[in-house]
């Protein structure tokens, strides 16, 4: 310790941030190996045979082995078509294959008060909102092209 002492303040110094660097470089990144294989994947919410925009979906493991601390949870919002593709780890990049609980949260913009966006309520009224009584389900299967088709009362 006296020799790290009688370096030069900016030896010192450089030193320090070359620990400080090398113990953060762990923290900082992504554990690649970690990751699930996503497949594209894209979802159509309906209801009554109609599509619902702005519409928060998220899909939620069934399985006990992805059911982890930090689950990946894919997600995306409708378009006007009902349509969205989902994001896991980047931007559209689908979800994992697996069985799933689906949420939903429908609140469009109602317009805006003050500077801020203001929303309508819940289309479904809470019904899907929440991952422990939600009656959706569904599967990202490897080889399906067409979107998940779900259908809300």
């Amino acid at each position: 310790m006296n020799q790290f002492l009688q370096l030069p303040r900016g030896a010192r110094l450089l030193a320090m941030l070359a620990i400080v660097n090398v113990g953060l470089s762990g923290c900082s990144k992504v554990d690649d190996q970690r990751k699930q294989v996503t497949l594209p994947t894209t979802v159509q919410v309906l209801q009554k045979g109609t599509p619902v925009a702005d519409c928060q979906v998220i899909l939620h493991p069934i399985d006990p082995d992805k059911v982890t601390l930090r689950p990946v949870l894919p997600n995306g919002k409708t378009g006007p078509d009902g349509t969205a593709t989902l994001t896991s780890y980047m931007a559209n990049d689908g979800a994992p294959p697996g069985e799933y609980v689906v949420t939903l949260i429908c609140k469009p913009a109602a317009g805006e008060k003050d500077g801020e966006t203001e929303y309508a309520a819940d289309k479904f009224e809470g019904r899907y909102a929440d991952v422990k009584k939600s009656t959706i389900h569904s599967t990202v299967k490897p080889g399906e092209t067409s979107p998940i088709r779900i259908e809300a009362e």
